[in-house]
């Protein structure tokens, strides 16, 4: 095997290896397929290393209709998912006609295949490995396209002529630098171009590209111990950037708390909401969603949340505006209801990127608004030892007169006097909240949460349970919160007279921070992602017109700057005219000189042999020119005559193939030379 097959087949598997990367990469490609395909490549790849052939061109195509068959049956009964059987059906075509790659046309199909692979994978991936996967595969088809090209030319040079093969010396060092140059000039043009395209919808292509997120107790109800068992899971839901501290290279101080939703009714196993309360909130001419009127300052969270299985939105506080990211496919309607919780019309999908302004103060109401359902406790009265649980918040309230004392007594009493325990043990069929607090005294938030509200509704203080996050660590190497779903937390609002809906939390410390905590570089690897979702995947029209202006804002610094230089510069001019004029005039001089000699100045820069050019211009005045169209050696054949033939044939093993002619050789040449003069 020449060493341009095997420079031909490096290339080949290299794209094919990548496309096949790529699509794995899509969400439900199940990994044993890929697999078995990836075997079946493999095996090809050893066929074509032998020179052997499997398919010839017609069972190629008998092939291609049966894979299209399985893509049918694959998207009609199996996976019922178009993008999934489609690129099922790319990978099968792409390993089929690996098995037949003996002819240039074979190894165009090979890499179209790859591209329309890519492209797949692109409109269904959102990992930043598939940047690494587009930046190999665009060095790789730069290095296919040359190799092909040089394939073709050689071949009509060589009147295709199959036993002359390209020869292996003309993969040198400049060869490869060449690539290198042309790809690194190819990367630059596309990532110019993904900017300055003008951005539009997806489509066709719009799909859900990642698992959805299994969140407990952002539901219409919630059971008590549903969220303890996420406690110990690292999955992120959720990044919240803050641009002032981001921009002030600071943190914030004090807790957070990423308000979900708030459930107002407790049947003694159930928390679940009343949804009657809930009106639909339109965009305002500005794009923004506008839920209440309030003063003083307000905390901007830039969210950027992961596909969850809740329609609920999260915000810090309580969200005043929300604006989602312009353009196709944004947000058209949104849902409140009376405890400021915002919900989504239907779970997401995708990932979705929005931005809140939201106040982390109390929110007033009026008294008459607050609801029964805040004070009821009907519950206990069906619940052996439920009247225990009245004497005790009655005993450790004792002596305090309004709501505000009360609830922060019952709070502090809670957070001192329980223990914090993912495994609260207790027994089936007891009332949770009676064992909680007579017998193992012990348990996690929803215990703290659901106990502090039910005290609180015994003693005439109205409360209701809300569910949502506690902020996890914060990266500051790019400024925001990373929150998962061990962050998951519940908490107590109470409202109190003439300050509205309080937050009370009496979880202890440690029940606020997770039991995963990631590395610093762990830390930097998901700045690197959250960067990706937000300028790669994320990015629009509005980040495009926001680059421009910065841009143009620079160019005319710039360009001030460079007047005020060039009217220095002329300054300068003015007084080195003489010496400058002086100078122009002796490089003039030393190219007219290299001019004299003839053609070696020329010859070196474009590295064509001086006794080819000489025949050019003998022939030149018999009136033979050769069309820049022609190949040397076409334009042998019109002119005629052995000794251009043989010239021409010196000329192409010399230029193309990087040999060099003996003495001998260039003493034959100059006398075929000698005789085109004479004749």
């Amino acid at each position: 095997m020449t060493i341009f097959r095997v420079y031909t087949l490096a290339v080949t598997y290299f794209m094919s290896a990548l496309a096949i990367a790529a699509m794995s990469m899509v969400q439900g490609m199940d990994p044993l397929f890929i697999a078995a395909v990836t075997g079946l490549v493999a095996a090809t790849l050893v066929v074509n290393v032998k020179g052997l052939s499997l398919v010839s061109g017609r069972v190629w195509n008998v092939l291609a209709v049966a894979a299209f068959v399985f893509f049918t049956v694959d998207y009609l009964s199996i996976g019922r998912d178009l993008v999934v059987a489609a690129s099922r059906f790319l990978i099968i075509l792409l390993a089929i006609k690996l098995m037949d790659i003996k002819r240039v046309r074979d190894q165009l199909t090979v890499f179209a295949l790859a591209s329309i692979q890519m492209l797949a994978a692109a409109a269904s991936t959102t990992s930043p490995l598939y940047f690494v996967i587009l930046v190999l595969f665009i060095m790789g088809g730069v290095w296919a396209m040359i190799i092909i090209s040089i394939k073709k030319d050689w071949s009509m040079a060589r009147c295709g002529k199959p036993e002359m093969e390209v020869p292996g010396s003309i993969f040198g060092p400049g060869f490869f630098a060449a690539i290198m140059l042309a790809s690194v000039a190819s990367l630059a043009m596309t990532v110019s171009l993904f900017f300055v395209i003008p951005r539009m919808g997806t489509g066709f292509f719009k799909h859900k590209t990642l698992d959805t997120v299994k969140v407990a107790g952002f539901g219409d109800s919630m059971d008590l111990g549903a969220i303890g068992p996420v406690k110990l899971d690292k999955t992120v839901v959720m990044r919240v950037e803050l641009p002032f501290y981001r921009a002030s290279g600071t943190r914030p101080l004090g807790r957070l708390y990423i308000r979900g939703t708030a459930l107002d009714r407790y049947d003694g196993k159930t928390w679940s909401r009343d949804a009657r309360g809930r009106r639909l909130v339109r965009k305002d001419r500005s794009g923004i969603f506008r839920f209440a009127r309030t003063g003083g300052m307000l905390l901007e969270q830039k969210i950027q949340l992961e596909p969850l299985d809740t329609e609920v939105l999260f915000g810090i506080g309580h969200p005043v505006r929300i604006m989602d990211r312009p353009g196709p496919g944004g947000l058209v309607n949104l849902w409140a209801d009376a405890s400021g919780s915002i919900y989504l019309p239907a779970p997401p999908f995708s990932r979705l990127e929005y931005t809140v302004w939201s106040t982390r103060g109390n929110v007033s109401e009026d008294p008459a608004a607050v609801g029964r359902e805040y004070l009821d406790s009907s519950y206990v009265e069906g619940v052996e030892g439920g009247e225990r649980i009245r004497v005790l918040a009655e005993e450790v309230t004792g002596g305090l007169t309004g709501g505000l004392a009360k609830a922060q007594k019952l709070t502090e009493y809670l957070k001192s006097n329980f223990e914090y325990s993912l495994d609260p043990g207790g027994r089936e069929g007891r009332d949770p909240i009676t064992q909680f607090l007579f017998e193992t005294k012990k348990g996690y938030c929803e215990h703290y949460a659901t106990t502090l509200a039910v005290m609180l509704r015994l003693i005439g203080v109205p409360s209701r349970i809300v569910t949502g996050f506690v902020p996890g660590e914060w990266n500051d190497f790019g400024g925001y919160f990373v929150v998962r779903q061990q962050d998951a937390h519940s908490w107590v609002e109470a409202y109190i007279d003439g300050s509205g809906w309080v937050t009370f939390d009496p979880t202890p410390d440690p029940g606020l921070i997770g039991a995963y905590r990631p590395s610093r570089f762990t830390l930097y690897l998901d700045m690197m992602k959250w960067k990706w979702n937000r300028y790669i995947v994320h990015f629009t029209g509005d980040d495009q017109a926001r680059i421009a202006a910065n841009i143009e804002g620079k160019t005319s610094r710039v360009v001030a700057a460079a007047r005020g230089a060039a009217a220095s510069a002329r300054s300068a001019l003015s007084k080195y005219a003489v010496y400058l004029l002086a100078a122009a005039a002796v490089v003039l001089f030393l190219l007219l000189a290299a001019s004299r000699r003839g053609l070696p100045v020329v010859a070196k820069k474009l590295k064509i042999p001086r006794y080819y050019l000489e025949m050019l211009r003998l022939l030149k005045k018999r009136g033979y020119v050769r069309s820049p169209s022609e190949t040397p050696l076409e334009f042998a054949r019109r002119v005629g005559g052995s000794e251009v033939r043989a010239i021409t044939e010196a000329f192409e093993r010399e230029r193309y193939g990087g040999a060099r002619l003996s003495d001998r050789e260039m003493e034959r040449v100059r006398g075929f030379l000698g005789e085109m003069r004479k004749g």
